[in-house]
C-alpha cells in the first residue's frame, strides 16, 4: 500500500469513528422530586453497607454493571443536581 493510499485510508477512518460523547441524561423533575432524590442520596449515602444489598444494591449497579457510588461520589452528586 502506497504512503497516499495510508494516509486517505487513515482520513476515511478518522471521519467514520464515532466520536466520544459522554452520556448526559435530561430529566425534568418538579422541586418536591428532586428533594426526594436528594433524601434518597443522602440516606444511601449515610448508610452504605447496611442498604447496600439485595434489590437496592441491584438498582445502584444496574444489575452488577458497575460499582455503587462512593461517599464522596454522592456528596459531588448531591451538590451537581441541588
Amino acid at each position: 500500500m502506497t504512503t497516499h493510499a495510508r494516509e486517505a485510508l487513515a482520513a476515511a477512518s478518522r471521519r467514520l469513528a464515532p466520536t466520544f460523547q459522554p452520556a448526559v441524561n435530561q430529566l425534568e423533575i418538579s422541586d418536591r422530586e428532586l428533594h426526594t432524590v436528594l433524601a434518597a442520596l443522602r440516606l444511601w449515602q449515610t448508610g452504605v453497607g447496611i442498604f447496600d444489598h439485595g434489590a437496592l444494591r441491584d438498582i445502584v449497579t444496574n444489575g452488577g454493571t458497575h460499582e455503587p457510588l462512593t461517599v464522596d461520589e454522592i456528596d459531588r452528586l448531591c451538590e451537581r443536581i441541588n
